[in-house]
């Protein structure tokens, strides 16, 4: 079995250690960097992940996507990916199957 190739979308604290854990166990990591600060790219760095410039980038070389973060930070880094899963295709086809913002805003039935 192949080792996937992970992209990890919040390289902070946490997710750079499961990260390292994961280069530790033979996996492939990238994350996207920019706007982060000295100390996560640092932290990434120390851990083996491989940072690329560019969210649609991550999403076509990555097998599945982790993201370890605050839920207040949850619907941005979510439209985030949706974004970079609707860029053009220069690699694999990816899945957009994302609920509207609508469909996500109804109250479940009681």
């Amino acid at each position: 079995m192949s080792v996937p190739v992970v992209g990890l979308l919040s390289p902070g604290q946490m997710g750079s250690e499961v990260g390292r854990v994961l280069v530790e166990h033979g996996a492939t990591v990238l994350t996207n960097l920019e706007g982060r600060s000295n100390a996560t790219r640092e932290r990434a760095k120390h851990a083996g992940i491989s940072s690329i410039t560019d969210d649609a980038e991550l999403v076509r070389r990555s097998d599945l996507l982790l993201s370890i973060l605050v839920p207040g930070e949850a619907l941005a880094t979510a439209g985030r990916v949706s974004r970079a899963m609707r860029a053009p295709a220069r690699g694999r086809p990816m899945s957009t199957a994302m609920p509207s913002h609508h469909e996500r805003a109804r109250p479940s039935p009681t």
